[in-house]
């Protein structure tokens, strides 16, 4: 025979079962507020460039449509003029930005060396290089037109100077 549940356990239950509900709500509530942000991290048609450059001219060694999460776009001022880093944009045939990334500098690369011999400590030091291959994550539209790159000037051979153009690729 079954036990009679007291009038507490009853009130218990209630309690239980109203919690539930105000969760379940509550788990909707925030599922419909985060859909936009779980949007972006949908994937989307995309391309990955492999690229050759040498000294400013740069080659598509290998382009491979992928199905992938992109990272967010990166937003800079309006005008990059002043500012130092690397990146690529991805630009419309009237040369708006449809995406930005920031990377690492392509012209320069940066190693450890020792501060003093037989210290033990290391220093940070930079290296121009001639030539390098990279690859890139684009997104494949039919407004892509280009990949441009920005970074540092390759004529200063070092990464302190303001960043300029450093090559481009068409892609239609």
């Amino acid at each position: 025979m079954a036990d009679i549940p007291s009038k507490a356990t009853l009130a218990g239950d209630n309690v239980i079962r109203r919690l539930c509900r105000k969760l379940t709500i509550l788990t909707v509530l925030v599922s419909l507020t985060a859909a936009p942000a779980r949007a972006a991290e949908r994937p989307v048609a995309a391309e990955r460039l492999t690229i050759q450059w040498t000294e400013g001219a740069m080659q598509i060694l290998s382009r491979t449509p992928l199905l992938k999460i992109l990272p967010p776009t990166v937003t800079l001022p309006d005008s990059t003029n002043g500012l130092r880093g690397a990146w690529f944009e991805v630009q419309s045939d009237k040369g708006d930005v449809l995406y930005r990334r920031l990377m690492p500098a392509i012209n320069i690369v940066f190693t450890e060396t020792p501060l003093d011999p037989g210290s033990g400590q290391l220093s940070r030091a930079e290296a121009p290089v001639e030539s390098q291959v990279f690859s890139v994550l684009v997104p494949a539209s039919a407004a892509v037109k280009r990949v441009v790159f920005h970074g540092p000037d390759p004529a200063a051979k070092t990464s302190r100077t303001l960043s300029t153009e450093i090559g481009r690729i068409d892609l239609k």
